[in-house]
């Protein structure tokens, strides 16, 4: 599938990273198809490390992947990631993050994902693996903590 956006690599050292984050939390939930609040946004933004972000018409984010290395930088954690449907930038995302830690030395990936089948078998099949569960007040699994050795 080739994308209708163009991809765009950002990380702390970034010039214009302030009005990325401003874009991003402006228009979260088109890229997000309103899963998330707008404080879970906020705190993936806050814990940046670096990422991608699709732009159409150069104004308008239709998905983006923010991600956090360990402070040992043996480890990156995906902290959000949202896409507006029919983009395929799941996948997209996920290689060019893959490709970056690699090429870091980063051994492991690591992410939270919402409990919700199809999704948890997507990360399966670019090689994740469950390694336990977070669960909400009432004992239901709220999301899955997942992981992955580069």
């Amino acid at each position: 599938m080739s994308l209708h956006c163009d991809i765009i690599g950002f990380d702390t050292e970034t010039e214009k990273l302030k009005q990325i984050k401003d874009m991003i939390k402006i228009q979260q939930n088109f890229a997000c198809r309103d899963m998330f609040t707008d404080s879970v946004v906020s705190a993936a933004l806050q814990n940046i490390s670096f990422g991608y972000l699709c732009l159409e018409d150069r104004y308008s984010v239709m998905g983006f992947i923010i991600c956090r290395v360990t402070p040992t930088k043996d480890a990156c954690s995906i902290e959000l990631i949202c896409g507006a449907k029919g983009y395929g930038l799941g996948t997209t995302f996920i290689e060019l993050v893959e490709a970056d830690c690699k090429s870091l030395g980063i051994k492991m990936m690591q992410l939270y994902a919402i409990n919700e089948a199809p999704l948890i078998a997507w990360y399966q099949s670019l090689g994740y693996k469950i390694l336990n569960q977070v669960y909400t007040s009432s004992g239901e699994v709220k999301a899955q903590n997942m992981y992955k050795f580069l």
